[in-house]
């Protein structure tokens, strides 16, 4: 069984594609930059402890200015990462505790997931937890989600579900942003 016990561990896993479907995402402005993608973007610094600032939904006219902004704070530029908005019809989203009560904490408001679980949110365990994911998911990415199910008990999910597929895996329309146990 492989753990995850810090942000930085489970950075790095979704950030390498660990965890399965992702949106495109660049490791430096620079890369963001040549890759000529000109949606908004989210904007997160990779901090070893985890946190720091994020701002979502940011014009590539506005990247400098967060950068400017962020830098008056301490924050360095190679600390910046960017990725694409998941943006589209979010169908569901919330946190699945993968242990006996397979609770899952769930929302149906849209938008960035801390912002949107502040605004609303309902329990449903066990049983009912995994047929509303598979309800809303699509056959591949819920067979995505039981294969990381079976690779980490016992630990903790971020998942959001898009009415329609999105990311760089064709077919999927689920992302898992997180799992911890921390």
């Amino acid at each position: 069984m492989t753990l995850i016990c810090t942000k930085r561990q489970n950075y790095e896993l979704c950030h390498t594609g660990a965890y399965g479907n992702r949106v495109r995402q660049w490791d430096s402005i620079e890369d963001w930059a040549a890759s000529g993608y000109d949606e908004p973007v989210a904007m997160r610094v990779a901090l070893e402890q985890g946190g720091g600032p994020k701002s979502f939904h940011v014009p590539p006219c506005d990247v400098e200015t967060i950068v400017e902004l962020w830098s008056d704070r301490g924050i360095r530029r190679e600390q910046i990462r960017l990725s694409e908005m998941a943006d589209g019809r979010r169908v569901l989203q919330g946190q699945y505790a993968n242990d006996f009560t397979g609770e899952f904490f769930h929302t149906f408001e849209t938008g960035p997931m801390p912002e949107a679980l502040a605004k609303s949110h309902v329990y449903s365990f066990g049983l009912r937890s995994k047929l509303l994911l598979r309800a809303h998911m699509t056959p591949s990415s819920y067979a995505d989600l039981e294969v990381l199910l079976d690779r980490y008990p016992d630990h903790v999910f971020e998942i959001s579900v898009w009415a329609s597929c999105l990311g760089d895996t064709p077919g999927r329309n689920a992302i898992v942003w997180e799992v911890r146990r921390y």
